[in-house]
């Protein structure tokens, strides 16, 4: 009986440090952000209870295809898109325990920032003041709490918008940057693209016209206009208010009217990007219906001494009235007189 007594005792003294030993346990976090786009870049920092010796990890990325990398590092980039498991085995001694967190790192892919206009052919080149209807086109992750769209246009004007699409009126002349960025920081998730000079403004031409003249005596008589004044026109185009046009690249034309009357004179200007103007008279020729008349008080042919007397008579006279006679030897002027009529 004492000798079993002794072996009891003998194996609780072996025994005892093993049965006294606690089991490690291990736990981890991660940071600064669990979720990101592709390349996300992510550290891990494990906690162990039950160990009062040193502390080896190893650390096992499983990616979405169910490959494992194994590593001794506890930060990891992740670089393929889905969603990425994290084992943590710790050893102290002669304990393991291990940590899994499974789908604990969200990959995204990255995104593809872009943007076009419902008529970029007519919105990208040379243009007249306009608005432009800006297409958001870019490939981002919209699964992302909080994200939003910027958009952002400098220039003569400008504006700062944060709408998916936009629509901007470019009023002053000049050449106008547009960005669009796209913003997702609970993702992790950044992205913007810059066009410089995107839209290009032409000033609009300012349109102006001088006469000649602006009264005609009778029918058959020429005006000449000229837009010399005007700024920044490449095109004219005249109407004279009789019915006649006339339209090319000179700003110097010439009209003759064969009718009577009062006529509204129209000019329209053009720019090499087809901008407008346009400078308009209201009566601004007339053209009237002066009719002039002789008489002699004798025959053309008189004696020397004899007194003659001429008589003027004039129809269709705008204003005053004033008759000029000249008399002529061949080609010599003799005499000259004026004088109202009578």
């Amino acid at each position: 009986m004492k000798r079993i007594v002794r072996v009891f005792l003998l194996l609780s003294l072996i025994l005892s440090p093993i049965l006294a030993k606690a089991t490690i346990s291990v736990g981890f976090t991660g940071g600064p952000s669990l979720s990101g786009c592709d390349s996300l870049f992510a550290y891990f920092s494990p906690t162990v209870t039950g160990c009062s010796g040193g502390v080896s990890y190893t650390w096992v990325y499983i990616d979405p295809t169910g490959v494992r990398h194994t590593s001794s590092i506890s930060n990891y980039t992740f670089n393929m898109i889905g969603n990425w498991d994290v084992v943590c085995y710790a050893a102290c001694g002669g304990d393991l325990d291990s940590s899994v967190h499974t789908s604990y790192i969200h990959v995204l892919r990255s995104p593809t920032i872009d943007f076009t206009t419902t008529s970029p052919a007519a919105d990208t080149n040379l243009s007249c003041a306009h608005t432009v209807n800006f297409i958001n086109t870019s490939n981002a992750d919209t699964s992302c709490a909080g994200y939003t769209w910027t958009w952002i246009i400098t220039g003569p004007t400008g504006t700062t918008a944060h709408t998916r699409d936009l629509s901007y009126y470019f009023s002053a002349p000049g050449n106008y940057t547009v960005t669009l960025l796209y913003f997702a920081p609970a993702c992790g998730c950044f992205g913007n693209v810059v066009k410089t000079n995107y839209i290009k403004i032409q000033a609009k031409p300012d349109a102006c016209f001088t006469q000649s003249d602006s009264i005609i005596c009778h029918p058959g008589g020429s005006i000449t206009d000229s837009a010399l004044c005007t700024i920044g026109a490449t095109s004219y185009e005249w109407h004279f208010g009789d019915g006649a046009t006339v339209t090319g690249s000179s700003p110097v034309v010439s009209h003759t009217y064969t009718a009577s009357g009062f006529y509204n004179e129209t000019l329209i200007v053009s720019s090499s990007a087809g901008c407008a103007d346009t400078a308009y008279r209201y009566h601004g020729v007339f053209v009237g219906s002066l009719n002039v008349a002789m008489a002699i008080s004798t025959a053309d042919t008189v004696c020397e001494g004899t007194t003659v007397t001429f008589t003027g008579t004039a129809s269709g006279v705008i204003g005053t009235e004033t008759h000029v006679y000249t008399l002529y030897s061949g080609s010599t002027v003799v005499d000259s007189y004026t004088g109202s009529p009578g």
